[in-house]
């Protein structure tokens, strides 16, 4: 006679297969999904970053420009609105003259966006910079050839769903320049 032979599968070996596929499964599903977290997270930094270097970049090429001297200030802060008005020497004779234009940055803190109208003087549609500011500041003096600019951009300005600016989910992103006025004289 043969012995039989008995090949079966015990309850509690089908648990134990069980408890261990649902740790696989799960282990790879938080890799996945802190990989794609973080993809995100950086995404949406560089987005930020790019944005907030292009304002500056924008308001360096025209406050570089900026012409004036220490009674006739080339650059003007609204802190109200605010605003920050530029007279940029157009035709690059270094003299302040009609030809000259008066330039503006404005921050619309209800719409989180900033603009730049290219000639205030004339108005005409105003330029979108930037749909994500959440804080825009500029100081200029009239014993310096200097403009201080700080600008900050996060992804959701509104913070929708409470979600706090400079939280990993809602990223903020704040720059600061110092543009230098070469064309204006301050003494």
């Amino acid at each position: 006679m043969r012995p039989s032979l008995n090949k079966s599968i015990t309850l509690l070996e089908l648990l134990i297969a069980l408890v261990i596929m649902g740790l696989l499964i799960v282990g790879f599903s938080s890799i996945d999904l802190f990989s794609r977290f973080q993809v995100i997270a950086s995404e949406r930094r560089a987005k930020l970053q790019n944005e907030v270097s292009f304002g500056l970049e924008h308001m360096t090429k025209s406050i570089g420009r900026a012409i004036g001297d220490i009674n006739d200030p080339p650059v003007i802060v609204d802190y109200a609105v605010p605003r920050l008005d530029i007279w940029v020497d157009n035709n690059s004779n270094g003299m302040k003259d009609a030809d000259d234009l008066q330039v503006a940055y404005v921050y619309d803190s209800g719409r989180h966006q900033l603009s730049y109208l290219p000639d205030v003087l004339a108005p005409q549609e105003e330029q979108l910079i930037s749909q994500r500011v959440h804080l825009f500041n500029a100081t200029a003096t009239n014993t310096t050839n200097y403009v201080f600019v700080t600008l900050g951009s996060c992804w959701d300005p509104a913070q929708t769903g409470g979600l706090l600016c400079g939280s990993p989910d809602n990223p903020a992103v704040i720059m600061n320049a110092t543009i230098r006025m070469p064309s204006v004289s301050t003494n």
